[in-house]
């Protein structure tokens, strides 16, 4: 995060690198906090407690990232920041992966 703050900021940085970096980094943290598998082994208040000290700094870069990604990267960001910042609707946003990830998740195991 604090790499794309910085780089982001130089004059003539390429705004598709953001897009980039916002497909893959916000699926990579949401999938980490929020899959199935992670609910289901770890607390929420651990998670909301680790994802609080990634965004020590605030959200200022994420709210850069999530502006060049998807709508559905978006509204995935928005429940990232609403267990941070609200814990208690972290429920919320633990209903809303699960309502995300459980159709990748079933179908990797009918894969499997």
């Amino acid at each position: 995060m604090r790499f794309h703050a910085t780089v982001s900021a130089e004059k003539g940085f390429d705004r598709r690198i953001s897009s980039l970096w916002a497909r893959h980094w916000l699926t990579w943290v949401c999938y980490k906090w929020f899959s199935p598998r992670a609910i289901a082994k770890v607390p929420r208040s651990r998670r909301r407690e680790s994802l609080a000290k990634a965004f020590a700094d605030g959200f200022g870069d994420f709210d850069l990232l999530t502006a060049a990604s998807t709508t559905p990267r978006k509204i995935a960001g928005m429940f990232v920041k609403l267990l941070v910042r609200h814990p208690s609707l972290g429920w919320l946003a633990d209903a809303f992966f699960k309502f995300l990830y459980n159709p990748l998740v079933a179908a990797r195991d009918r894969i499997r």
